[in-house]
């Protein structure tokens, strides 16, 4: 299991799903740039929606290996109204990730044999980066960025963690179901690619729908004429339906915890 480490950080990915045109958007980078004047900012929208944990987990899996040694990921982003307002440190691959308690960044970091920390949160009245990111984080900079020393490590029996549901089915079929929807139409699935791969070892198959099938992954969307449908794995590891030049979900009647039957062909 790997637990906290100190680290010098270099550079602050602030990642929200508030809009940049929110008063909070604006509101939160200037308490950014305030608390740590010294340290690069990229920020980072995504458009999702309110409390999408699954979601959030899924653009997690996009970029989690795609910075540098020693970033700092505040993950900004929203929690249901019935959640506890609680909040997370986690060490993964020599960056550091905050955000709320809610299963992304367990989901989104494959978290089983990673250490979680609690990040206190007695002063949060309504604004994570005002109330609780950004003092704590003072802190730890103080502490030269050592997560183990400042926070205090989280029981995992008490780690939420969300459950993507696999269909029950046989060595020849298997239901899988939607799992997030992006503003694109690409619609996503709860089996990654090597689920995927050990599930077929490199066997024919069909992926269908009630009124489309697909018998091949490709590598990208271009693969395939305007119009066409593929099924790809994008950065984030979980299989994708999308149409090129066109919105899948919305032009196959796709939609959240709807299923589509992955197949074996029969051998010969």
């Amino acid at each position: 299991m790997q637990t906290g480490i100190g680290m010098n950080v270099k550079l602050i990915h602030y990642w929200t799903d508030n809009s940049t045109f929110s008063t909070e958007f604006a509101v939160a980078k200037a308490n950014l740039v305030s608390a740590f004047p010294a340290i690069p900012i990229i920020d980072n929208v995504a458009a999702l929606k309110k409390g999408d944990s699954i979601g959030q987990s899924i653009k997690i899996r996009e970029f989690r290996d795609a910075f540098p040694d020693y970033t700092l990921h505040i993950c900004d982003v929203s929690i249901l109204s019935l959640q506890a307002p609680r909040f997370l440190a986690v060490i993964y691959k020599y960056q550091i990730f905050i955000g709320p308690d809610n299963g992304c960044l367990f989901l989104g970091l494959d978290g089983k044999d990673l250490q979680f920390y609690v990040i206190p949160n007695q002063n949060f009245e309504g604004f994570a980066m005002r109330d609780v990111y950004v003092p704590n984080l003072l802190k730890l900079m103080i502490a030269k960025w050592d997560v183990d020393n400042t926070f205090t490590p989280k029981d995992a029996r008490n780690m939420v963690r969300p459950i993507l549901i696999q269909s029950p089915g046989n060595e020849v079929n298997r239901k899988i179901s939607c799992i997030f929807i992006d503003r694109t139409g690409d619609s996503y699935f709860n089996i990654t690619r090597s689920e995927f791969e050990e599930y077929n070892a490199g066997l024919p198959f069909f992926i269908r729908g009630q009124n489309f099938f697909i018998e091949k992954i490709s590598n990208q969307i271009n693969d395939v004429p305007e119009g066409d449908l593929i099924a790809h794995f994008p950065w984030n590891g979980y299989l994708c339906i999308s149409q090129n030049a066109g919105n899948a979900a919305q032009n196959l009647g796709l939609y959240l915890d709807c299923l589509l039957l992955l197949q074996l062909k029969q051998p010969i």
